[in-house]
């Protein structure tokens, strides 16, 4: 059992100081006012996060931090597609480490390495082994083609989500094998790679006068 007294805290009913929280198994098993000595800290319920696109990659990584979407949206082409579990795994965690328990996912570009429900599945699992909850936003295109296979998501996404687990990812393991893999799927697309200079360069010359992001 561990117990953390508080000087601030936050509780379903508002504001509480100071603060007891006692854990016992990896689960909260009270929370309530306390006489004793806190400790400098604030306690509060896990944050959610209300868009994230659950990429492996943040858009710093392609040098769109601080830009607009038009200006750095094109390079998430270099991201060739890799396990939708470890691919899902990376960002989930580091949201995690965050302080985030619940994410909702834009699910609008899928990997496409297997059927669009059998990838949502698998991050699905990746969420529930981080120990964080989830639910999925999906392209209207692909709402209008698979109705059946939504359903099927929807299902199989409650039965994988229906246990959490406290996180316990290494995740610079995790992204070294996601690093490989990527290194591993890059010559495929050789072609891509050929046309990329202008096509980048015509991209940041239609940016560069007007917001001089690029």
């Amino acid at each position: 059992m561990r117990l953390i007294n508080a000087t601030e805290g936050l509780d379903a009913t508002g504001r509480l100081t100071p603060l007891s929280l006692t854990i016992e198994d990896d689960r909260i098993t009270n929370i309530s006012k306390t006489a004793n000595k806190a400790e400098d800290v604030i306690i509060l319920p896990a944050l959610v996060n209300a868009h994230d696109h659950a990429r492996p990659l943040r858009s710093g990584s392609v040098g769109g931090f601080g830009k607009p979407l038009e200006a750095w949206l094109h390079r998430l082409a270099f991201m060739a597609p890799v396990d939708p579990y470890l691919a899902t795994l990376a960002p989930l965690a580091r949201a995690a480490q965050g302080g985030q328990g619940a994410v909702m996912i834009h699910h609008v570009r899928p990997i496409g390495l297997t059927d669009y429900v059998t990838e949502v599945i698998q991050m699905a699992r990746a969420a529930r082994d981080v120990g964080v909850r989830v639910a999925f936003g999906v392209g209207m295109r692909v709402a209008r083609a698979s109705r059946s296979h939504l359903r099927e998501m929807i299902v199989a996404g409650r039965r994988i989500l229906h246990q959490g687990k406290i996180i316990g990812v290494d995740l610079g393991a995790v992204q070294k094998e996601l690093r490989i893999a990527y290194r591993a799927a890059m010559p495929s697309r050789a072609g891509f790679l050929n046309a990329w200079p202008g096509f980048e360069a015509a991209i940041c010359a239609h940016y560069q006068n007007r917001l001089g992001c690029c």
